[in-house]
Protein backbone atom coordinates (compact mmCIF):
# COMPACT_ATOMS: atom_id res chain seq x y z
CA UNK A 1 0.00 0.00 0.00
CA UNK A 2 1.35 3.39 -0.99
CA UNK A 3 1.65 6.01 1.76
CA UNK A 4 0.26 9.44 1.05
CA UNK A 5 2.88 12.13 0.61
CA UNK A 6 2.25 15.58 2.06
CA UNK A 7 3.43 17.42 -1.05
CA UNK A 8 2.62 20.95 0.12
CA UNK A 9 3.89 20.31 3.64
CA UNK A 10 7.24 19.08 2.36
CA UNK A 11 7.58 21.93 -0.15
CA UNK A 12 6.94 24.41 2.64
CA UNK A 13 9.32 22.63 5.04
CA UNK A 14 12.16 23.08 2.58
CA UNK A 15 11.24 26.60 1.41
CA UNK A 16 14.21 28.93 1.90
CA UNK A 17 13.74 32.07 3.94
CA UNK A 18 14.76 33.95 0.78
CA UNK A 19 14.35 32.15 -2.54
CA UNK A 20 17.37 32.89 -4.76
CA UNK A 21 16.38 30.48 -7.51
CA UNK A 22 13.09 28.73 -8.14
CA UNK A 23 13.21 25.51 -10.15
CA UNK A 24 9.85 24.79 -11.76
CA UNK A 25 9.05 21.21 -12.80
CA UNK A 26 5.87 19.61 -14.15
CA UNK A 27 4.29 17.47 -11.40
CA UNK A 28 5.49 14.95 -8.84
CA UNK A 29 5.27 11.33 -9.97
CA UNK A 30 2.95 8.99 -8.06
CA UNK A 31 4.61 7.47 -4.98
CA UNK A 32 7.81 9.49 -4.91
CA UNK A 33 8.75 13.11 -4.46
CA UNK A 34 11.80 15.36 -4.70
CA UNK A 35 11.46 16.48 -1.06
CA UNK A 36 10.48 13.10 0.41
CA UNK A 37 13.53 11.76 2.26
CA UNK A 38 11.95 8.29 2.07
CA UNK A 39 12.18 8.25 -1.74
CA UNK A 40 15.24 6.21 -2.63
CA UNK A 41 14.60 4.99 -6.17
CA UNK A 42 13.48 6.47 -9.47
CA UNK A 43 14.51 9.88 -8.17
CA UNK A 44 16.45 11.18 -11.16
CA UNK A 45 15.39 14.83 -10.80
CA UNK A 46 16.73 14.94 -7.23
CA UNK A 47 19.91 13.05 -8.15
CA UNK A 48 20.73 15.20 -11.18
CA UNK A 49 20.08 18.55 -9.48
CA UNK A 50 22.16 17.64 -6.42
CA UNK A 51 24.90 16.11 -8.60
CA UNK A 52 25.38 19.43 -10.36
CA UNK A 53 25.00 21.78 -7.39
CA UNK A 54 26.92 19.87 -4.72
CA UNK A 55 29.10 17.29 -6.46
CA UNK A 56 30.15 19.43 -9.41
CA UNK A 57 29.17 16.85 -12.04
CA UNK A 58 28.79 19.16 -14.99
CA UNK A 59 30.30 17.43 -18.02
CA UNK A 60 27.07 15.87 -19.15
CA UNK A 61 28.58 12.52 -20.01
CA UNK A 62 26.93 9.15 -19.36
CA UNK A 63 27.91 7.44 -16.10
CA UNK A 64 29.49 10.65 -14.80
CA UNK A 65 27.86 10.02 -11.42
CA UNK A 66 29.17 6.78 -9.94
CA UNK A 67 27.19 4.36 -7.78
CA UNK A 68 28.99 5.56 -4.60
CA UNK A 69 27.94 9.15 -5.43
CA UNK A 70 24.36 8.04 -6.03
CA UNK A 71 24.34 6.11 -2.75
CA UNK A 72 25.74 9.13 -0.90
CA UNK A 73 23.09 11.44 -2.34
CA UNK A 74 20.35 9.04 -1.26
CA UNK A 75 21.80 8.18 2.13
CA UNK A 76 22.19 11.83 3.12
CA UNK A 77 19.14 13.14 1.30
CA UNK A 78 17.88 15.11 4.31
CA UNK A 79 21.27 16.84 4.60
CA UNK A 80 21.44 17.65 0.90
CA UNK A 81 17.89 19.00 0.90
CA UNK A 82 18.71 21.20 3.90
CA UNK A 83 21.78 22.53 2.14
CA UNK A 84 19.72 23.09 -1.03
CA UNK A 85 17.33 25.15 1.10
CA UNK A 86 20.12 27.06 2.88
CA UNK A 87 21.53 28.08 -0.51
CA UNK A 88 18.18 29.58 -1.51
CA UNK A 89 17.11 26.91 -3.99
CA UNK A 90 13.47 25.84 -4.06
CA UNK A 91 11.77 23.37 -6.37
CA UNK A 92 8.07 23.73 -7.13
CA UNK A 93 5.92 21.61 -9.37
CA UNK A 94 3.53 23.50 -11.62
CA UNK A 95 0.88 20.89 -10.87
CA UNK A 96 1.02 20.36 -7.09
CA UNK A 97 0.21 16.63 -7.07
CA UNK A 98 0.57 13.70 -9.50
CA UNK A 99 -1.19 14.17 -12.83
CA UNK A 100 -2.40 10.53 -12.93
CA UNK A 101 -3.48 10.17 -16.53
CA UNK A 102 -4.74 13.73 -16.90
CA UNK A 103 -3.53 15.78 -19.84
CA UNK A 104 -0.22 17.22 -18.50
CA UNK A 105 -0.18 20.33 -20.75
CA UNK A 106 -3.76 21.16 -19.71
CA UNK A 107 -2.98 20.52 -16.03
CA UNK A 108 0.04 22.83 -16.30
CA UNK A 109 -2.00 25.53 -18.02
CA UNK A 110 -4.67 25.21 -15.31
CA UNK A 111 -2.03 25.73 -12.59
CA UNK A 112 -0.01 28.65 -14.00
CA UNK A 113 -1.79 31.00 -11.60
CA UNK A 114 -0.57 28.97 -8.62
CA UNK A 115 3.06 29.41 -9.66
CA UNK A 116 2.56 33.11 -10.46
CA UNK A 117 1.11 33.66 -6.95
CA UNK A 118 4.11 31.94 -5.34
CA UNK A 119 6.53 34.05 -7.37
CA UNK A 120 4.78 37.23 -6.27
CA UNK A 121 4.25 36.17 -2.64
CA UNK A 122 7.91 35.28 -2.07
CA UNK A 123 9.28 38.01 -4.38
CA UNK A 124 11.18 35.46 -6.47
CA UNK A 125 13.39 37.10 -9.08
CA UNK A 126 14.91 34.13 -10.96
CA UNK A 127 13.66 30.74 -12.11
CA UNK A 128 14.57 27.80 -14.31
CA UNK A 129 11.86 25.88 -16.15
CA UNK A 130 12.40 22.11 -16.28
CA UNK A 131 10.88 20.16 -19.16
CA UNK A 132 9.34 21.17 -22.46
CA UNK A 133 5.77 21.23 -21.15
CA UNK A 134 6.73 23.63 -18.36
CA UNK A 135 8.78 25.79 -20.71
CA UNK A 136 5.54 26.54 -22.55
CA UNK A 137 4.43 28.78 -19.64
CA UNK A 138 7.47 31.06 -19.99
CA UNK A 139 5.60 33.90 -21.73
CA UNK A 140 2.86 33.92 -19.10
CA UNK A 141 5.37 34.06 -16.24
CA UNK A 142 7.26 36.94 -17.85
CA UNK A 143 4.03 38.82 -18.62
CA UNK A 144 2.38 38.38 -15.21
CA UNK A 145 5.33 38.49 -12.78
CA UNK A 146 8.70 40.16 -12.42
CA UNK A 147 10.59 36.85 -12.52
CA UNK A 148 13.49 36.34 -14.92
CA UNK A 149 13.43 32.94 -16.64
CA UNK A 150 17.10 31.95 -16.88
CA UNK A 151 16.81 29.33 -19.60
CA UNK A 152 16.25 30.45 -23.19
CA UNK A 153 15.45 26.92 -24.33
CA UNK A 154 13.56 24.08 -22.74
CA UNK A 155 15.70 22.21 -20.24
CA UNK A 156 15.23 18.47 -20.77
CA UNK A 157 13.65 16.44 -18.01
CA UNK A 158 16.28 14.77 -15.83
CA UNK A 159 15.17 11.20 -16.52
CA UNK A 160 14.34 8.80 -19.32
CA UNK A 161 17.86 8.79 -20.76
CA UNK A 162 18.33 12.58 -20.68
CA UNK A 163 20.30 12.73 -17.41
CA UNK A 164 23.66 13.67 -18.95
CA UNK A 165 22.09 16.34 -21.17
CA UNK A 166 20.19 17.73 -18.16
CA UNK A 167 23.38 17.97 -16.06
CA UNK A 168 25.26 19.73 -18.85
CA UNK A 169 22.53 22.29 -19.60
CA UNK A 170 21.54 22.86 -15.96
CA UNK A 171 25.18 23.43 -15.03
CA UNK A 172 25.61 25.88 -17.89
CA UNK A 173 22.57 27.92 -16.77
CA UNK A 174 23.77 28.01 -13.16
CA UNK A 175 27.28 29.02 -14.19
CA UNK A 176 26.11 31.76 -16.59
CA UNK A 177 23.98 33.28 -13.83
CA UNK A 178 26.47 33.33 -10.98
CA UNK A 179 25.27 30.36 -8.96
CA UNK A 180 28.28 28.69 -7.40
CA UNK A 181 28.74 24.99 -6.89
CA UNK A 182 31.48 23.75 -4.58
CA UNK A 183 32.01 20.66 -6.69
CA UNK A 184 34.15 18.86 -4.13
CA UNK A 185 31.76 16.02 -3.39
CA UNK A 186 31.52 16.98 0.29
CA UNK A 187 28.61 18.64 1.97
CA UNK A 188 30.22 21.46 3.94
CA UNK A 189 29.05 24.70 5.46
CA UNK A 190 30.54 28.05 4.46
CA UNK A 191 33.35 27.59 7.00
CA UNK A 192 34.46 24.25 5.58
CA UNK A 193 32.87 22.25 8.40
CA UNK A 194 31.50 18.95 7.11
CA UNK A 195 27.73 18.81 7.66
CA UNK A 196 27.28 15.11 6.89
CA UNK A 197 29.92 12.43 6.85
Amino acid sequence: MELDIDYEGLREKFRPERVNLLLIAEAPPRGRFFYDVGTSKSDSLYLEIMSVIFLGLTQGVPRERTRPCTNKLRQYKACYLKRFQENGFWLQDTVPCPVDGKDPPKAIKDNIGRIEKLICKYEIKKCILIGNSVFQIKDSLIKNTSVKVLNDLALPFAGQGHQAEFRKEFSKILSQNGFINKGNGKLEDDHGKQVCS
